[in-house]
């Protein structure tokens, strides 16, 4: 056997001879890139100069650029680049590899024929075989006698979770797959039989149907979602999707989504619902309000949209339903089983279609906003068509800044007060010159609102829920009026800090501060009997109040990750903990509280917080109100959130369930003023997210009535990726309240066969 000085030799030489040729028109036509050095290493090695040849025997590797090929036997045409590979050969590059018992393959292009062959790619993410197969440019491929998937399993003997076979396949990664006497096989059982058919082979988007979305409730009876998906050109696609719920409704939802440039963009989706196989009128109820009857016919439109130009955006922001439950009824929008509750305890929904523009110091904007009362009469909403406000500041030296505030509203409405408001706030603030220990300012305002109504008449009160007497009390308001204000702020604040070393727990130093803070506030008092009621800014109370409180904080710094001093230092600060306690005092002897008989004294309750960060993976979080008067809390949220560290996650391939186990669990608490000692609100929300392995995923979470000791929600679901990284499932189960419904969802996808990019791959949803 030749020795290793020898097979380096005879390979070094055998590349001068390549490179050398006899003459430079034979050098002008070399068949390899000029810019990529070419070796060849073997046991054997020679060179037939009439046919231009090279020939080389034993442990072959020829090396071009990144590409590789091992064989015992090949013969390279130097004018063709032509290699014809036998025993064993294998062929690499860094998106392929190709594995065939014989090879007849261009250098280059690498495309030629091939036998008895496997092709392997991770980067791209499928496997072929087949007893002949002809590779074609780029990754194009006819095979005969073959197979194909997209899974990627770490052992070659492990069974196919999901492969195509057939008598012949034409196979375009990033294209589609064309197969003739076909079958679809599940563990390498054929499940389903292709004479002939077309599918999609690619992790990015492509035409064609997705895996459908399929579900049973009591409610709705058997639920088949079935999208399918288009992918217009590289800046937007689109999505049609058909709803059939066999107890209730068919649907089809259009989505539509686009991006004009990296500042603007959109996605609209537009839905429709028939409701005949019901067979009947349905109510539904929603707490509080009456009976809704469901219509036959039903719609919804969400979407959004911006276009940015320069300094200004003109935007559309469109959430639209047909019907009063349409939010609870539809589970169509979203498998987030947050956001689905989000959607359905909405009270109204809010459209807006305007323009803004923006400059140093202030920004100008016109919309329209559309308002949809989903529990109350629709005739007692405000739309605000149109609405300007224009903002604006100026330093003005010594301290001095002005600005203002203004704004333009138009409120109209079927039934009630309508009209429009005028309202301008011109600001003079000064900051306090008090050193360095010390930070204040003053500031005053004076406010001009101007009223011009279209409608001055209306019985029930303001919002026309006024019931008895009430309710057939006339106000009549007059058609033009205006209110005069004077605002008048002003601050004052320290901080007292210490810093500590201390190297524990990967920190350095720890700082803590303590920052006392004093507001005061002055609106004298206005009659405003005379002025209507459209918002939260027509009634200016009277204040004349002080404000006090105190912050303290827990800082921590991690150490310098480069030399003192760099402007490449990576010095980290962040907030350990942080505490807060806050009173006002009412200067006033009297101060009136609504739903009560009585004034109250001049003190209000004492809101507290507290915020810990127990490392960067867990938070507690404590709010508080507590009422001196009567010792007694009127309020408290209490959370907590802890997530899986960065440093216990696996490293794994980026296709696998990668996702951090979190727990949640938060506690709210409103009293009920009016019945003292009971509660207008107690509340438990949690849920948790379960990383089991790199391929199982757990989800739960849930909503509880304390005070009415009633489950509002539940939903429990799993994910599972298969551990060849080629399909993956989701199944959810929810029982959720007005209205009453239990569900059980399922949503399946096959990487690369019919589904989108990253719908296989998005495991379970955070």
């Amino acid at each position: 056997m030749t020795s290793a000085v020898t097979r380096v030799a005879t390979g070094v030489l055998a590349v001068v001879v390549l490179l050398a040729s006899t003459g430079a028109a034979d050098d002008e036509e070399l068949a390899f890139d000029r810019d990529q050095e070419v070796t060849i290493d073997a046991d054997e090695i020679g060179y037939d100069q009439k046919r231009d040849t090279v020939s080389a025997i034993g442990d072959v590797e020829i090396r071009h650029g990144d590409t590789v090929l091992r064989a015992e036997r090949v013969e390279v045409n130097r004018s063709t680049q032509d290699a014809a590979a036998v025993g064993d050969a294998v062929l690499t590059n860094p998106n392929v590899t190709i594995r065939a018992s014989e090879m007849e393959i261009n250098l280059v292009d690498e495309t030629g024929t091939l036998r008895n062959v496997e092709m392997q790619s991770e980067t791209l993410g499928y496997s072929l075989w087949g007893e002949v197969i002809e590779k074609r440019e780029g990754q194009r491929y006819r095979i005969e006698n073959g197979s194909f998937t997209t899974c990627q399993c770490d052992d070659p003997d492990d069974r196919l979770p999901w492969s195509v076979s057939g008598d012949s396949l034409d196979v375009e990664l990033g294209g589609y797959g064309e197969v003739r006497g076909g079958r679809f096989l599940i563990n390498d059982v054929p499940v389903l039989y292709l004479p002939r058919a077309a599918f999609p082979v690619s992790q990015d988007r492509q035409a064609g149907l997705l895996f459908p979305r399929l579900g049973f409730s009591n409610r709705r009876g058997v639920q088949i979602l079935q999208p399918l998906y288009w992918p217009i050109n590289k800046s937007q696609d689109a999505t049609l999707s058909f709803d059939v719920e066999t107890a209730q409704r068919l649907g089809l939802i259009v989505e539509h989504r686009y991006a004009i440039d990296r500042r603007s963009g959109g996605e609209m989706q537009v839905m429709y619902f028939n409701e005949a196989i019901r067979g009947r009128a349905t109510e539904v109820s929603i707490p509080g309000s009456e009976d809704v009857e469901v219509p036959e016919n039903r719609w919804g439109v969400v979407g959004q949209h911006s276009y940015a130009f320069g300094a200004s955006e003109l935007y559309t922001d469109l959430l639209l339903v047909g019907d009063d439950v349409f939010l609870r009824e539809i589970n169509t929008f979203t498998l987030d089983d947050a956001e689905d509750v989000t959607l359905r305890t909405r009270p109204f929904t809010s459209s807006r279609l305007g323009g803004i523009h923006s400059w140093s110091r202030g920004y100008g904007q016109v919309e329209g906003v559309f308002h949809q009362n989903l529990v109350g009469r629709e005739a007692y909403v405000f739309q605000s068509a149109p609405r300007g406000v224009a903002v604006g500041q100026k330093q003005l030296g010594a301290g001095f800044l002005s600005s203002i505030d203004s704004s333009v509203v138009n409120f109209e409405r079927s039934t009630g007060i309508t009209g429009t408001r005028v309202d301008i706030a011109p600001r003079l603030e000064l900051q306090l010159p008090l050193g360095r220990s010390l930070d204040g300012a003053l500031s005053t305002a004076l406010r001009e609102t101007a009223y011009v109504l279209t409608q001055d008449q209306m019985f029930g009160g303001f919002n026309g829920e006024a019931t008895g007497a009430a309710a057939n009390t006339l106000i009549d308001l007059p058609v033009t009026s205006s209110r005069e204000a004077v605002e008048v702020r002003g601050h004052i604040g320290t901080g007292l800090s210490r810093v500590f070393d201390f190297p524990r727990w990967g920190l350095a130093k720890l700082k803590h501060t303590i920052e006392p803070q004093m507001e005061y506030l002055y609106i004298p008092s206005i009659d405003q009997t005379d002025h209507p009621i459209f918002d939260g800014d027509d009634r200016l109370p009277a204040r004349n109040v002080f404000s006090y409180g105190v912050a303290s904080r827990v800082l921590g710094k991690r150490p310098s990750q480069v030399a003192p001093g760099s402007v490449m230092e990576s010095d980290t600060v962040f907030e350990l903990a942080r505490f807060t306690l806050v009173q006002s005092y009412d200067v006033r002897s009297e101060v009136p509280q609504a739903g009560e008989s009585e004034s109250r004294n001049t003190f209000s309750d004492i809101d507290f917080g507290m915020r810990v960060a127990a490392g960067p993976s867990t938070s507690l979080r404590f709010e508080s109100t507590y009422d001196p008067t009567r010792t007694d809390l009127t309020s408290a949220t209490v959370a907590l959130l802890t997530r899986e560290p960065d440093w216990l996650l696996p490293e794994v391939r980026w296709l696998r369930l990668l996702r951090r186990s979190s727990f949640g669990l938060q506690y709210r608490f409103i009293a009920n003023n009016s019945v003292p000692g009971t509660s207008a609100v107690e509340q438990l929300d949690g849920g948790f997210l379960l990383r089991v392995t790199e391929q199982v995923g757990l989800r739960y979470s849930g909503r509880y009535n304390i005070a009415a000791s009633r489950l509002l929600s539940n939903f429990f679901g799993m994910s599972y990726i298969s551990a060849c990284d080629c399909w993956s499932v989701e199944v959810g189960l929810s029982d959720k309240s007005n209205p009453n419904e239990v569900q059980l969802q399922a949503q399946v996808n096959l990487l690369g066969f019919g589904s989108t990019a990253g719908g296989s791959r998005a495991g379970l949803r955070q």
